[in-house]
């Protein structure tokens, strides 16, 4: 006996419901039409409303319910307010509601220091810097310019073409205009003291590193008389464990 075997193909959509930040009821009740219409097989919102609403004015749980008497399973971020209690926002209950999770991929971007020490980093970039401790390293909230804060051309010019050790924290956007000021002086590299939850991907070398290992450059470049160093373009390492993995944030 014969088996014969189908595939049958998903369709794939995008639609953009968002404008400044800010997503229209009527643009996301729009959007669950189109879905309907274009055979969108699973819908998914990585949006929801950050406040508590009642059902019967919530676009995204009256849109869910509309198409869900389609036939049509609907798929919900919980939140990004985690790990509070009570904050997971799509909840209604013909609604998936899923968390944040990582993948079995690490994309490691290494620090090589002078002294040939090794910091394990991660981050999406290209460098185009030369393998060789020929850059010199300055602490960014050390160093008198205390560039990773400040936006003076003055202190900016400081820095420029040399890799800053800065102290980031993604969480709002003062950091992330930082690091594109900081960008904007012509550093040629950032390497970040973070927790290893964050990821960030830029046409600079950039790096994030553990807290621990970010002291650990911190000291290098106090004791040495001439701290230099580069960083490594990003590998990727497949399998990576442990996988997947709930980040904080995630409700």
């Amino acid at each position: 006996m014969r088996c014969k075997t189908s595939y049958k193909r998903l369709a794939s959509a995008m639609y953009s419901v968002s404008q400044f930040m800010h997503c229209s009821g009527s643009a996301i009740l729009a959007a669950f039409d189109d879905t309907i219409k274009d055979g969108v097989d699973i819908p998914s919102l990585s949006f929801g409303n950050d406040n508590p609403i009642a059902f019967l004015q919530d676009p995204i749980v009256i849109g869910a319910l509309h198409v869900v008497q389609k036939g049509i399973t609907v798929s919900c971020a919980a939140g990004n307010f985690g790990p509070s209690p009570q904050s997971i926002f799509n909840y209604a209950p013909w609604i998936i509601t899923v968390g944040a999770t990582t993948i079995d991929r690490f994309f490691e971007s290494k620090v090589i220091l002078g002294n040939e020490k090794v910091i394990k980093g991660e981050g999406i970039n290209f460098s185009l810097l030369k393998k060789s401790p020929i850059y010199e390293l300055v602490d960014g909230s050390e160093h008198e310019s205390r560039v990773c804060q400040s936006k003076s051309q003055h202190d900016q010019n400081r820095v420029k073409g040399k890799i800053v050790l800065c102290n980031f924290k993604f969480d709002n956007q003062y950091n992330i205009d930082q690091l594109q000021s900081v960008g904007a002086a012509g550093v040629i590299g950032i390497v970040h003291k973070l927790d290893p939850e964050a990821l960030i991907s830029s046409t600079l070398s950039v790096t994030i590193v553990l807290l621990e290992d970010g002291l650990r450059i911190a000291d290098y470049i106090k004791s040495s008389w001439n701290p230099t160093g580069f960083i490594l373009a990003t590998r990727t390492i497949l399998s990576h464990k442990p996988a997947a993995v709930i980040p904080n944030f995630s409700s």
